[in-house]
């Protein structure tokens, strides 16, 4: 079947019906032939209307804050292979996302001397890797910029916006979530957050006292307490963003663009073999065990992990190099991100690195055949896979990390910490500052206990300093606040961090993501599955879950299969007892041991029942069985033994 491409399935007559001022969003897979689409079908259009194109990405390799407009800087972003003239190539301009950051400017052009671009002669506004609005804003504060910019605004009308922008990205959920909360008074949303966080610490405090008991038969009284266990599902009864995301839900169905291709253009998961990894210990006996010829890319969230992996992989002579934000221009590191930038290959055995590889590169090499994501959210797991392009005919191995819940809650509690501090700093200004217990007359005259006292306030001010990154500074009022400038704030005198705001698109992402990990946690706590987040990144690929190709599952199962057909000979009371906990300990090696299985160090080892059911539960076809017999020093005793068969011999 012959494979389609975007210009395949996008006409020139659709292209013709777009208008001044529509939004058009194309979601694309990688590899798609999107450069092909620009350059030739856009970019004739506008010339053809006498018009240009602004090109917009995030691409690090324009080490940022960069605008493109030379012809030979053009065909090297787009690729040598576009035979595009000259005279044509001079009427699309590249500027990166952060460029329009830091110079303020985006739909209203005052860099017309560098690019001699105008509102007047753009036809074509073309965000490439969309997904950028919300993706980034987590470390990026520059990001609140198009929460701005591209939030229905009355200006659209004033202004007569006579440009088309064009969205372009293969995961497309977290822009259709930044375009519902354009569309949402935030600070509302903000109040009604605040309020649940405080509804929620009182329940925690309210439960935490202990309750008076009787007991009816001594006619004695204790206090009781309740366990943690329960206080923590009795707070969970309260969701402080779910009000916030039934209104999220309801806008994302409103029309803020035009969805293209009408035709899906599919993706290239079938191309992809996964395979499933707990610790990076057992990655590492895989790596070694492939051929050095075969090259691994390593994509992993954790520094520090990336850091110990380079350490081992180089010790035991693994060509390896580590790839991050903060040696990218350095060694090794600096030639590898040339070497993939330029040619989409590396020369190392094993590449490993973090977020920087997530957009704006692509990886052709067919000698990289293996390939690890350590990502739990799904935009950056979508995004570091798509980075290796595959050719039609090839076939890749995907490894997945599988998350714990323990790892997931740990990064809800974080998210939720930056959510509070959003929240608070969002509303840092709103309530007058009131002593404790002193309460406040609204405005349709009902009394309520102010939940912003000037602690809390203190406490903002203090968390600024670690989510910084979640701030941006106004460009009215550059000053730092002093400390006695925060001082006076309890005597009313002037507002505290004026010259600060929260960053929108942040707080929007937050929302994102807790509420994808918060539906992912529901699915654990009714199944318990240890392999629940596993399943649920495999169905963004559209994979089903499937034991065996957990690595070094095969090697598990052989183990324990030569283990088993050693002792099919009859065993007696202390044989069993040994046999019993090396059993045991085979089947805990297992990624996912057997329902109930307990380790033989804090427990007695199983009996005959147990050991049956664990072999039962993973599907091996062997079976103890057990028989009454003599014992060979005590001729008129006997006496309980073991023997292991296969299922269906006698």
């Amino acid at each position: 079947m012959k494979k389609m491409f975007l210009s395949d399935v996008i006409s020139d007559e659709e292209i013709a019906s777009w208008k001044a001022g529509d939004r058009i969003l194309i979601t694309t897979p990688t590899g798609s032939g999107k450069s092909y689409f620009v350059l030739k079908k856009l970019l004739t259009y506008a010339i053809k209307q006498g018009k240009h194109i602004l090109y917009l990405c995030n691409r690090k390799i324009l080490d940022e804050q960069l605008t493109v407009s030379a012809v030979e800087q053009l065909r090297e972003f787009f690729g040598d292979d576009e035979d595009i003239p000259e005279e044509q190539l001079e009427a699309i301009h590249i500027v990166t996302y952060q460029y329009c950051e830091a110079k303020n400017e985006f739909r209203f052009f005052t860099v017309s001397e560098e690019l001699k671009l105008n509102p007047e002669n753009t036809l074509f506004y073309v965000m490439d890797e969309a997904h950028y609005f919300l993706s980034d804003a987590l470390f990026n504060s520059g990001t609140h910029f198009w929460y701005e910019q591209l939030k229905p605004s009355i200006k659209r009308e004033i202004y007569k916006i006579k440009e088309i922008c064009i969205f372009i990205t293969a995961t497309p959920e977290p822009l259709e979530f930044f375009f519902a909360g354009t569309a949402m008074t935030l600070i509302e949303t903000q109040k009604e957050i605040l309020k649940r966080y405080v509804e929620k610490a009182e329940l925690k405090d309210n439960l935490k006292r202990p309750e008076p008991h009787v007991n009816l038969r001594t006619h004695t009284s204790s206090l009781v307490y309740k366990t943690q266990r329960k206080i923590n599902e009795a707070c969970r009864e309260i969701q402080p963003y779910e009000d916030c995301l039934r209104e999220l839900r309801r806008f994302r169905g409103d029309a803020f663009y035009q969805e293209y291709p009408k035709k899906s253009l599919g993706n290239s998961y079938g191309q992809i073999d996964t395979f499933y990894f707990s610790e990076y210990d057992g990655l590492l006996e895989k790596i070694f065990s492939t051929p050095e010829n075969e090259k691994w890319l390593i994509l992993l969230d954790k520094k520090d992990d990336g850091e110990k992996l380079e350490a081992k992989l180089n010790f035991n002579k693994r060509e390896t190099v580590f790839l991050h934000s903060k040696n990218r221009k350095k060694g090794d590191a600096k030639r590898a991100y040339e070497d993939i930038v330029k040619t989409g290959s590396f020369s190392c055995s094993v590449l490993i690195a973090t977020k920087v590889l997530d957009c704006g590169v692509s990886i052709t090499d067919p000698k990289v055949k293996h390939i690890v994501v350590s990502h739990s959210e799904k935009t950056t797991f979508l995004q570091m896979l798509g980075r290796r392009r595959m050719a039609p005919n090839e076939q890749i191995s995907l490894y997945i990390r599988c998350f714990e819940a323990s790892r997931l809650n740990g990064i809800i509690l974080g998210l939720d910490s930056k959510m509070r501090f959003l929240v608070g700093f969002g509303l840092r200004n709103e309530y007058d500052f009131l002593k404790r217990y002193q309460a406040t007359s609204l405005k349709d005259g009902m009394i309520e206990t102010p939940t912003f006292l000037y602690a809390k306030k203190n406490r903002v001010v203090q968390d600024s300093k670690t989510y910084m990154n979640l701030l941006y500074t106004l460009p009215i009022d550059r000053r730092q606040k002093s400390t006695n400038a925060v001082k006076a704030y309890a005597k009313g005198e002037g507002k505290v961090l004026e010259e600060f705001e929260y960053n929108e698109s942040a707080f929007l992402e937050l929302l994102y993501e807790l509420d994808s990990y918060a539906s992912a946690m529901k699915t654990y706590r009714s199944t318990k599955d240890p392999c629940f987040y596993l399943k649920w990144q495999l169905g963004w690929l559209g994979k089903s879950y499937d034991e065996r190709n957990w690595i070094n599952y095969e090697e598990r199962m052989n183990a324990l299969f030569k283990f088993l057909e050693e002792h099919s000979d009859w065993m007696n009371k202390d044989e069993q007892t040994v046999f019993s906990g090396q059993c045991s300990e085979l089947l805990g090696r297992f990624p996912v041991p057997p329902k109930g299985w307990k380790s033989s160090k804090s427990a007695a080892p199983p009996g005959l029942n147990k050991l049956n059911k664990y072999l039962k539960d993973k599907g091996i076809p062997y079976k103890i069985v057990s028989k009454q017999r003599r014992n060979p020093q005590r001729t008129f005793e006997r006496a309980s033994y073991w023997r292991v068969i296969r299922i269906g011999s006698k």
